[in-house]
């Protein structure tokens, strides 16, 4: 775009030179003029010249330098370019690109377009036929634009009706969007719904597991605890009992010493065979 700007521009003309002859040479200018006054004063000073020719010679360059600032300024040539640049990315941007948007995603704005332009060049046309000299109008001609006019009419009518129409498709194609994206929100919801009521159900499935893992543990432990209950149960009884045998086996071992004098008295009576089976009795009964 620069390059387009500085082409449009550049070839204008000011004072009988081109922009871009005027810019190198108003440059150049400048810089000479300004580098009169240190060179006029250096001479000055090395030829021994007077100081009136050294500040006339000075106030030229000055006067020059100034005289191009002044134009160059009035021109103002970088601040025009900067302005055309702005306003063609404007166009561009703001107008060209959106037509052309446009014409890519509806067709059928290109027809309109085109209709549009063909009305501006019978415009035109028109206006150049009213600008030269006017001829007697044939009745063939005022039919023919008479046709013309009502077939504008028509178009335009037609146009309108299409435009009617065409917004009417808009605002369902509106309706049916807000519709989809109703039914979307509502299939989400449900959907969302489904998920909450399949993780309570979970959870309530996960606790009852955990309630029947603990009542199981519970009737584990109270079986455990009741058969080491019995147990301890079983086994106090059967010390209960060996300790009433002790005491019977103690009370009957005391008997047993105290008859023991009396049955060797009577031992005494028995025979050998009768002490020996009663010997034997005796060893069983102790054992």
């Amino acid at each position: 775009m620069d390059t387009f700007v500085d082409k449009n521009v550049f070839r204008h003309r000011f004072c009988g030179m081109l922009l871009s002859t005027w810019e190198n040479f108003g440059g150049q200018v400048l810089f000479l003029s300004l580098l009169l006054v240190p060179i006029s004063a250096v001479f000055g000073v090395a030829f021994n010249i007077e100081q009136n020719t050294i500040l006339l010679t000075g106030a030229v360059g000055i006067l020059g330098s100034s005289i191009l600032i002044l134009v160059d300024k009035s021109i103002n040539l970088m601040n025009k370019k900067s302005m055309v640049h702005l306003n063609l990315e404007d166009y561009f941007e703001n107008f060209c690109k959106v037509r052309l948007e446009r014409e890519t995603f509806q067709p059928e704005e290109l027809e309109k377009y085109k209709k549009e332009f063909n009305q501006v060049l019978e415009t035109s046309k028109q206006i150049s036929a009213t600008a030269m000299p006017v001829k007697p109008e044939t009745k063939a001609e005022l039919d023919r634009r008479k046709q013309a006019r009502a077939r504008k009419e028509e178009e335009k009518r037609l146009q309108a009706i299409r435009r009617a129409e065409e917004q009417e498709r808009l605002e369902e194609a509106k309706i049916e969007e807000e519709k989809r994206r109703i039914e979307e929100r509502k299939r989400i919801a449900a959907k969302r719904r489904e998920e909450e009521i399949r993780k309570l159900e979970e959870e309530r499935l996960s606790l009852e597991a955990k309630k029947s893992e603990i009542s199981r543990k519970t009737w584990v432990k109270d079986i455990m605890n009741i058969q080491i209950e019995e147990q301890d149960e079983a086994k106090e009884e059967k010390e209960i009992d060996m300790s009433e045998n002790n005491d019977k086996m103690q009370g009957l071992s005391i008997e047993a010493i105290e008859e023991a004098p009396v049955m060797n008295e009577d031992s005494k009576k028995f025979s050998p065979q009768e002490e020996k089976l009663v010997e034997d009795i005796l060893k069983e009964f102790f054992a």
